[in-house]
């Protein structure tokens, strides 16, 4: 049996056992823990009078002013209108990642279509048949000849190479420098009125210069290679047809042979 703070007055006071005679400083005890609880259930805590750093670490908000949001009254206002915005994104992208597919997939589409239209018309040809050495493109194969064109040009119909430039003049005077051998060396088809003249200046003892003529050219009706043994071997060639080239001269000794020899 318990009793009220109004009961506990008096001369008697009662412990919910037994009744006794209280002392003057247990009823005094009692008075104060009274009046305590009455203060304590009186109590309330003011509105926003908790700030964030009297929350436990785990627990925290922030500053709902450092808020990047529109929305600033609360976390949750917040949080609803980031979803928004994630919302009507997802929905963009789900209509415009499609559109964007089809684009890509109609531009591949186009590219290889241009990409056949000019293999087919374009009249650029296989480039493993250039007879230059650059043969990966077009541009490089060009940039060789004009190299060939330009040094013709500035020696007035002389050449002189040690393999760096590798086609012969097909009118003019081509001098080798063969150092340790030349394997690459190459003479283009005639033109009419053409007269090459190739000569070996200097080479390495037991060692070679082999000048092949391009596919389809010979330079007596049989033979499309010339190779070079010794110093001041030479062979003067001049026009016959678009594929022959007839032999003026040959000095020294330049082999003769065929490519399927």
């Amino acid at each position: 049996m318990s009793y009220t703070h109004s009961e506990i007055k008096g001369a008697y006071r009662f412990t919910g056992r037994a009744a006794r005679i209280l002392s003057l400083d247990e009823i005094k005890q009692l008075d104060d823990i009274s009046e305590t609880v009455a203060a304590l259930e009186a109590v309330t805590v003011a509105d926003n009078s908790i700030t964030n750093a009297k929350l436990a670490a785990d627990v925290k908000v922030g500053s709902l002013a450092a808020l990047e949001t529109t929305a600033k009254t609360n976390a949750v206002a917040a949080i609803n209108e980031v979803k928004g915005v994630a919302d009507e994104a997802a929905a963009d992208a789900a209509v415009a990642l499609p559109a964007a597919t089809a684009a890509a997939t109609a531009a591949a589409t186009a590219l290889s279509t241009a990409n056949a239209a000019v293999a087919a018309t374009a009249g650029i040809g296989t480039l493993s048949e250039l007879e230059t050495t650059a043969k990966t493109n077009t541009v490089a194969a060009i940039n060789e000849v004009k190299g060939v064109a330009t040094a013709a040009y500035n020696n007035n119909g002389l050449l002189e190479t040690d393999g760096t430039v590798t086609g012969c003049l097909v009118n003019g005077i081509t001098l080798i420098a063969g150092g340790s051998g030349i394997e690459n060396l190459t003479l283009a088809a005639p033109t009419a009125g053409a007269r090459a003249v190739i000569r070996l200046v200097s080479i390495d003892a037991s060692n070679s210069v082999i000048v092949t003529c391009a596919n389809g050219v010979t330079v007596d009706g049989v033979n499309d290679i010339m190779t070079f043994d010794a110093a001041n071997d030479m062979i003067d060639l001049v026009y016959k047809s678009a594929t022959e080239w007839a032999i003026v001269q040959n000095v020294g000794g330049v082999g003769l042979s065929a490519t399927s020899e």
